[in-house]
Formats: C-alpha cells, sequence, structure tokens
C-alpha cells in the first residue's frame, strides 16, 4: 500500500524521535511518505497541502492539533478562560478547516484514518492541555459527524487507551521528551498502533 503520514512534528520526527522511521523499517512492503512539518496548525497543515498537493495513496493518517492549542505563543500563553469567545470561535474554526482537510483528502485517499491530538503525559500548562482537549473533542465530533453521513473511508484512531495500556505495563517510562514531542519509547507506541490499523486493512 501507499500511505501518507500527515501531521505536524510529531510525524515529522523531529525534535524527539520518529514513529515513522519505525515504520519505515517495520514495513518494508509499504510505500510511506512523510508530509509532516514541524509548527503546523490544523489551518496551516490544510494551506500547506493546497500548495505542495497530495499524490493518489491508499491510506492516510492525519494526526494534528497540538500547536493550535498554543495559538498565542509558546513564551506568553495566556490564563484565558476555556469559555472565552475568542477561544470558542477559534475551535469552531479549526473544526470547519479540518472538515474541508477531511472532504480534500477523501478525493486521494480511500481510507482515511483521524487521530485527534493528545499529551500521553504531564509536565506542561494546565490551559494548554485543556486546550488540546478541546481541539481533540472537535477533531471527533468532525470525524463522528462524517461517519454518520456515511463516508465509509474514515475511521477514528484514539491513541488515549494506547498509551495508557503502555503506562500501565511500566510507569516510569517517559513518552515525550518535554510533555509533547515523542520519546524513544512514546515513538514506539505509536508506531504500534499506527501498525495494527495498517493490518486491518492490509
Amino acid at each position: 500500500m501507499r500511505i501518507a503520514f500527515i501531521g505536524d512534528s510529531l510525524t515529522e520526527g523531529w525534535p524527539g524521535a520518529s514513529y515513522f522511521e519505525i515504520l519505515r523499517d517495520r514495513l518494508p512492503d509499504h510505500k510511506l511518505f512523510n508530509h509532516g512539518h514541524g509548527g503546523d496548525t490544523v489551518p496551516a497543515l490544510w494551506s500547506r497541502l493546497q500548495a505542495s498537493g497530495l499524490e493518489p495513496v491508499d491510506l492516510a493518517f492525519v494526526w494534528v492539533g497540538v500547536n493550535d492549542a498554543f495559538q498565542a505563543g509558546w513564551e506568553s500563553y495566556p490564563d484565558v478562560p476555556a469559555e472565552d469567545d475568542w477561544w470558542r470561535a477559534s475551535v469552531a474554526h479549526i473544526a470547519a478547516v479540518y472538515d474541508q482537510l477531511l472532504d480534500w483528502l477523501s478525493r486521494r485517499s480511500p481510507a482515511v484514518f483521524c487521530v485527534p491530538p493528545l499529551l500521553p503525559e504531564g509536565g506542561v500548562a494546565a490551559s494548554f492541555e485543556r486546550r488540546v482537549r478541546h481541539v481533540a473533542q472537535a477533531i471527533v465530533e468532525v470525524a463522528v459527524t462524517r461517519q454518520v453521513r456515511a463516508d465509509p473511508g474514515l475511521e477514528l484512531l484514539d491513541l488515549g487507551p494506547v498509551f495508557a495500556a503502555a503506562r500501565e505495563e511500566d510507569p516510569a517510562l517517559r513518552f515525550t521528551t518535554d510533555g509533547v514531542h515523542l520519546s524513544e519509547r512514546g515513538a514506539a507506541v505509536v508506531a504500534a498502533a499506527f501498525a495494527q490499523a495498517i493490518a486491518t486493512l492490509d
């Protein structure tokens, strides 16, 4: 299969470890394409793909959204209440753009896995964690709505339970280098989850 991995630095594989490299070694019979770019938000990713295009593939994974939660800047992030009008409007915009992105991808790949953003472990500001959850919820709602409309090629892949199971095996494991970017162990967990998803379609 021809498989595209679309996202931000977690897909690009820098900083931190690369789940993509693990998959490329594990799946030599498949052609894998890395379309990750550090710093991408959902709108930035959508703009980038429109500009660069995407060759038709058999399967695409879309994993993006963490950077959207930090729109106000990495250095000085205001602790604005979750009900703030600006943030609600931002989440609504993210959801609308994500829906457009899925429309575009559905014409280039018969199967798409939507992977909501998450933070595998603590270590970041509570306001950031809260907003990552809001973005994830918006992405899930877009995907579920499309499934209700009978989008046969769309699947949700929630990495939360996958990381929770890995943490139960060894609570001392570190899945990230900084609360966001993947450690070697974190990359291995993601690669295993993606490989299992690929196996269901292979």
